[in-house]
Parts: structure tokens; sequence; C-alpha cells
């Protein structure tokens, strides 16, 4: 019975999560967009600077902020590289909303689930017991 409990909760837990995950998404909708498009945008700009086609700075623009860096292609002026790190502090930017996000979600849909507070140490604290004895 117990077995059955716990498959129950996982399915709960996944549920919510990805509910709580995607509601949370958004409400930082704006925010993405407009790094999405800041992204576009320098790409574009590195295009010009560094004379290659726009495409491939688009291209370049969203493999710098996703932090995967293949290294065909690489900036070659002084511009292009500061053009770069922009686009990187970018990429880390959106991967830690990304981050803040799921671990908000994963917060929520454990409390929503098991109806206890999930704690910074990830030990399971019951609802309600702010005071703790010494």
């Amino acid at each position: 019975m117990d077995e059955l409990n716990r498959a129950k909760n996982g399915k709960q837990f996944r549920r919510k999560f990805l509910k709580t995950f995607l509601d949370l998404h958004r409400v930082t909708l704006p925010i993405w967009g407009s790094l999405v498009l800041l992204v576009v945008l320098l790409g574009v700009v590195f295009s010009f600077v560094e004379k290659i086609r726009v495409f491939e700075g688009i291209y370049f623009s969203f493999i710098t902020a996703l932090t995967i860096g293949f290294g065909d292609i690489s900036p070659s002026t002084r511009l292009g590289m500061i053009l770069s790190v922009f686009i990187g502090i970018i990429g880390m930017v959106a991967t830690g909303i990304i981050v803040a996000l799921a671990i908000q979600a994963v917060r929520i849909s454990y409390e929503s689930v098991h109806g206890k507070d999930l704690t910074i140490t990830g030990e399971p604290e019951n609802k309600g017991t702010e005071e703790r004895n010494s």
C-alpha cells in the first residue's frame, strides 16, 4: 500500500510541478521575450561587425547565449569580443531565471502534494512550525 501511495504522490507531484513551472514561466514571459529579442539584435549587430551573414550572426548569438560555444564562429574584432561577452551574460541571466523558476515550482509542488514545507536543506518540516525549540 505504501508503494501505491508513493507512486500516486509522485504522479501528483510531476503534474503539479509542470503546471506550476508553466504558470511561473508565463509571469516571466515579458522578460524572456526581451532577452530573446536582445540576443537576436546583438546577433545582427555581431554579423555586421564581424562581416558575416546575418543568419550566422544570430546563430553565433544563440550558441553563445546558450553557453554551447561550438567554436565554428568566433569574434575577430574587439567590438565583436565585447558583444560576445554581453551575449554570454544574457545567457547566464536566462539560465538563472529558469533555475529559479524550477526551484520555486519544486517548493510549491512539494508543499501542495505533501502538506509540508520544503526547507533549504531538503528536510521536510511540518507547516506552521515556525518556532523551533532549542
